[in-house]
């Protein structure tokens, strides 16, 4: 069985996963369905806890599973233009292009960006410049050209968080960026235009983080059995969050639009595990039927007409 500690993580098959017996040496696969909250801050590493048993034989081990990989751009080393002195409104002749996709409606917070220059053949880390741009409809350029350090070759990373560049645009979807890299010196027979010769973006190092929120709404569950009472005290739980129901039977949330799961359980009445459920834009009523059990006495006669009671 697999186990997540995280409230913004879901493991779906809680009673864990029976393989048919293995002969020696032969491999078993059990593949877990795990899901995370939408709002799961990017590139949260969650620990998973894997319990494999066999007869008296038990086997623990952790899987680390990062949530929300952020994209990573990996289509070969990104080129630089020569210009002496870039400013904000310059534009590379070959920027990098990147699509960041969030979900529709969401609200963009932030931005992060992380990646690395390299200068070599001569060329200087101080002669490094760039900026972040995003190209889709209400995106901004960052403030200042961003410059190296240090009179030798080598390579410079860079990371700058809180960018408010892409605050202004609306609707979630595909969020476009271009990386704008530049480099100040050439030598006298060098290629100018945009070239990696002197300096340039290293394959797969540029990446964004774009920080969102979701649009909340008002989630009512509503829990009876099958006899149609309704529950009061009945426990509905969505990623670690409970609430218990109230006297007319409804325990309220506010929650993301998409697919999710519950939990619902109460006193005497078998328990839900990962119900699924679609909060939409609008009203999202959830009805929830919880099977009512009872404990029974059985007496069982044998032969002899000895009595036995069983719970």
């Amino acid at each position: 069985m697999m186990e997540a500690q995280e409230v913004w993580v879901n493991v779906h098959e809680l009673e864990g996963i029976v393989l048919p017996a293995l002969a020696p040496g032969e491999k078993g696969e059990a593949i877990f369905t795990v899901s995370a909250l939408p709002a799961t801050p990017p590139e949260t590493m969650v620990d998973l806890l894997l319990t494999a048993a066999s007869g008296e034989y038990v086997f623990e081990d952790v899987k680390k599973l990062i949530v929300g990989k952020a994209p990573l751009y990996t289509e070969g080393d990104l080129p630089s233009t020569h210009n002496e002195t870039p400013s904000t409104e310059s534009s590379a002749l070959e920027p990098g292009e990147m699509i960041v996709s969030i979900p529709e409606g969401a609200i963009i917070t932030s931005v992060t960006v992380e990646y690395a220059i390299t200068s070599h053949n001569m060329a200087w880390m101080s002669e490094q410049r760039s900026f972040l741009r995003c190209v889709s409809e209400g995106g901004e350029t960052e403030q200042q050209v961003h410059a190296g350090s240090s009179e030798s070759g080598g390579t410079k990373e860079y990371h700058r968080s809180g960018l408010d560049i892409a605050n202004n645009v609306v609707g979630g979807g595909d969020i476009a960026f271009e990386l704008h890299v530049f480099h100040t010196w050439e030598s006298w027979n060098g290629p100018g235009g945009s070239n990696t010769e002197y300096v340039y973006v290293p394959n797969e190092t540029w990446k964004v983080i774009v920080y969102y929120e979701l649009p909340e709404h008002d989630v009512t569950f509503f829990v009876k059995n099958q006899f149609d009472e309704t529950l009061e005290g009945a426990s509905i739980q969505v990623f670690g969050m409970v609430e218990e129901t109230n006297e007319s039977g409804n325990a309220q949330f506010y929650l993301p639009q998409g697919s999710l799961h519950y939990n619902a359980w109460a006193d005497n009445h078998r328990k839900l595990d990962n119900e699924p459920y679609e909060v939409i834009d609008g009203d999202n009523y959830i009805q929830v039927e919880l099977l009512r059990v009872f404990n029974a006495t059985f007496t069982i006669e044998d032969y002899q007409a000895t009595s036995c009671r069983m719970p």
